[in-house]
């Protein structure tokens, strides 16, 4: 499901630019698409740590 979505937003990125060489694009465009899913759930971590981490200070500050 994800494909579709970031697939559609890389055609339309590659039709806004100048450089209009389909190799190159092409190949952007399988690599924005095997990569998405995985940044995605590293952002998704990322951000997850960082609620954690400040739920955790906040639980001590309140126990002080």
């Amino acid at each position: 499901m994800t494909v579709t979505f970031v697939m559609a937003i890389a055609v339309g990125l590659t039709r806004a630019t100048e450089n209009h060489d389909a190799i190159l694009n092409g190949f952007g465009l399988v690599a924005l698409v095997a990569l998405a899913p995985i940044i995605s759930i590293l952002i998704f971590g990322f951000i997850y740590s960082a609620k954690t981490r400040r739920r955790k200070r906040t639980t001590i500050l309140i126990q002080s």
